[in-house]
Order: C-alpha cells, then structure tokens, then sequence
C-alpha cells in the first residue's frame, strides 16, 4: 500500500502515491509535449539499434517525455492536475452528472456527428484554390531560381500566398483545411531555412 499524498478538500478520499494501477490516476502529456513523444517512439521503433545499449538508449529517451499526473476522487468527482512545479491544482465539476471514474479503461464513446457542414460558396472556394495554386508555383519557383534573392523573393510570394488561402479557408468556415494549409506553409518555412537561407 501506498502512502498518502494528500486528502481531497472533500475529506472523503485519501489519494497515495506509490502504488500501481490506481483506478482513479492518469497520466497526461500537453499537446506540445505529445509529438516529440511519438517521433521518439517511432525513433525507438524504427532506428533502435541491434545491441543492447542502442535498445536501452532508445527506452532512456522515451522516459524523457515526463507525463504529468491527474487524479480524480472518486467520492466527488474532483480532478487534481499537476502543476509544473509538481503542485496539485484542484478542479470541480460542473454538474453531479460527471462520472466519478474518468479514468477507467475502455473505449471512448463515440461522440455524435456533428451536423453536416453548409456548403462553402462557390466564389470563396474558387478564390481559395486560386491562392493554394499560387502558393505551390511560388515554391515550385523558389527551386528553379537563379539567385539566392530570386529564391527569396519566390519564397516570399509563396507565403503571402499561403496566408491569404488560410484566411479564405477561416472564412468560409473550413478548418481543416485552413489547419492543413498551416502545417504546409510550415513545411516550406522549414525547406527554405534548411536549403536557401
């Protein structure tokens, strides 16, 4: 048994702290911190080594990627997030309604499908395609240009280009897209400061 790292304010659920598979722990990485995580999973997968020390190398690197804790009492329902510092932050719920065992194994319900989507008008779509293929040609560009201020020049209309197809996407209501034309233009930002700057 474990001992006790604190008592719920509701005094009626004491939480411990050296214990396995606690039903009421979970363990929780910020967004930010989960993609790093997953390309060291897919390093430990792909590029561990055949020797020992290259396997134990690739593990060390994966418990770098510290998980921060939550703890939900069972008896109110609290959730108990830690901070930075290693501190409990305290966090009710809204209604009695919540589930008292947020953490519990087992498949996610599937949340209802949302409402299909209004169709995006026929103008903006066409202005949206416009700026995606100008976007593309500027950097299509930027490889055949014959100076370095000739690629940048090119690099320069391909992001403009790019802004304006994410702010018609937001427009006209497409987030997805708008989310996929980010990630792109950071893929060209990457290249250019890689291979031209």
């Amino acid at each position: 048994m474990g001992s006790v790292m604190f008592t719920c304010a509701c005094g009626a659920f004491r939480f411990l702290d050296s214990t396995d598979d606690r039903s009421y722990a979970a363990h929780l990485l910020p967004e930010r911190e989960w993609y790093p995580f997953m390309e060291a999973v897919d390093a430990a997968v792909e590029q561990a080594g055949p020797s020992p020390r290259e396997r134990a190398d690739a593990c060390t690197a994966l418990r770098a990627h510290r998980p921060r804790l939550a703890l939900q009492c069972p008896a109110c329902g609290a959730l108990y997030l830690e901070g930075r510092l290693g501190q409990p932050h305290r966090f009710l719920p809204a209604a009695g309604t919540v589930p008292r065992d947020l953490f519990q194994p087992g498949a996610v319900p599937e949340e209802p499908a949302p409402p299909p989507a209004a169709p995006a008008h026929a103008e903006g779509r066409e202005r949206l395609d416009a700026f995606k293929r100008l976007g593309e040609e500027a950097y299509d560009q930027m490889y055949e240009a014959s100076s370095g201020s000739a690629a940048t020049g090119c690099y320069s209309d391909a992001k403009e280009a790019f802004h304006d197809a994410i702010r018609e996407a937001r427009e006209l209501g497409l987030e997805a897209e708008a989310r996929a034309l980010e990630a792109r233009l950071e893929h060209i930002k990457a290249v250019f400061r890689s291979q031209f700057s």
